[in-house]
């Protein structure tokens, strides 16, 4: 029996042996579809590896741009930051500005006030002399009227 596994081992090897050694017949056209995979092969390669570079800077190039944007949102956020802070002082300086307009036409309008009793109280002082003259006038007359009607007696 050990004879039969052996004698059978034997033949089956030298079957495989025989099929396996046989050259096979290279043709031209076999040569060439040979060269065209293994072409196939190495530009495979070689689009794997690009895609694989592409990728990398691709993730490099979106790394950057996130970095940017970021930066870019920082920056508008303190601009947004210093325009309300420079609106609010704005708005205060303007607010001050008012008062103080405010406050000159009051103090023009009491100054204009001032003036205008100055020249009224001129006028009137004018007047008050005038009258007094008048006054002083008449009553030289009285007196000048009753000496001549006490000399016509």
């Amino acid at each position: 029996m050990k004879m039969t596994y052996v004698a059978v081992l034997v033949v089956g090897m030298s079957i495989l042996w025989i099929g396996g050694c046989q050259e096979e017949q290279v043709t031209p056209d076999t040569k060439k579809a040979r060269l065209v995979e293994l072409e196939n092969k190495q530009l495979q390669e070689q689009l794997e590896a690009q895609k694989k570079k592409c990728g990398e800077d691709t993730n490099k190039i979106e790394a950057k741009l996130e970095a940017e944007i970021k930066k870019r949102d920082e920056e508008i956020k303190n601009l947004n930051s210093q325009l309300a802070s420079e609106k609010k002082d704005l708005n205060e300086k303007n607010d001050n500005l008012q008062k103080q307009l405010t406050e000159c036409q009051q103090v023009k309008s009491a100054e204009m006030q001032k003036e205008a009793d100055k020249q009224v109280w001129d006028i009137v002082s004018e007047v008050m002399k005038k009258n007094e003259e008048l006054i002083a006038e008449n009553d030289r007359l009285k007196d000048e009227l009753a000496k001549a009607k006490g000399e016509q007696k």
